[in-house]
């Protein structure tokens, strides 16, 4: 295994090259989502929660709206504008972009 074992994720919107995700805690990352619009929001369902970067991955922080500190194990975005977060056990969740940014 390499050194450095952070976690690289495919940037298809992004000139097609892998990018790192930067400064995440040392937990699992299950999915992986970027906010519409905004390529520097990027959502991280990990196993402990919801983390959120608003800088491109070079810094982190739970998602604060209620969300519980469950595995995210999938998200996909509405035609809406809509993120649906599936969580293992406590069901889904959804949330609107404004109170994403808002953490």
């Amino acid at each position: 295994m390499p050194a450095d074992s952070r976690p690289y994720w495919p940037a298809w919107h992004c000139a097609h090259r892998a990018r790192r995700l930067k400064c995440l805690p040392d937990i699992p990352v299950n999915v992986i989502s970027v906010l519409p619009g905004t390529p520097d929001t990027i959502f991280a369902g990990t196993d402990s929660g919801l983390l959120v970067s608003h800088d491109d991955g070079l810094s982190w922080q739970e998602f604060g709206t209620g969300l519980p500190p469950v595995p995210v194990i999938d998200m996909r975005w509405t035609s809406a504008g809509r993120l649906v977060i599936g969580t293992q056990g406590r069901g889904a969740w959804e949330a609107v972009p404004q109170t994403l940014k808002d953490g």
